[in-house]
């Protein structure tokens, strides 16, 4: 898995049109047949808190995705996640839950 850094892929997704609603995620998404591997982008806004707050949210992601092992069908998608204000009280473990179940809805999708 590899993390999105470039201004110009998160342009693109954010003009994309392929959503995922989770309870403390939006799943923004693009297949790419180019791509080798999953690339993630995460996305945490002012509206969930300071700079403290989104830092410890993007820091709990980061170490979601680094324990996610991606199935072979996601390695063409370059995805963007993007937190919801809610997502301040939520538990680590319900975090990890509702991404991972967003990333098996989308491996569903991708294995259609």
């Amino acid at each position: 898995m590899q993390f999105i850094k470039q201004k110009s892929i998160f342009d693109q997704l954010r003009k994309s049109e392929k959503k995922l609603f989770g309870k403390y995620f939006l799943l923004i998404y693009l297949e790419n047949e180019e791509n080798t591997e999953l690339a993630v982008g995460i996305t945490v806004s002012k509206k969930v808190g300071n700079a403290v707050v989104r830092n410890l949210i993007k820091r709990r992601l980061r170490s979601i995705l680094r324990d996610y092992h991606e199935p072979s069908a996601l390695s063409r998608f370059q995805i963007n996640i993007i937190a919801r204000p809610d997502i301040v009280e939520v538990d680590f473990l319900l975090l990890k839950k509702d991404l991972y179940r967003q990333f098996e809805r989308l491996n569903q999708y991708a294995n259609n």
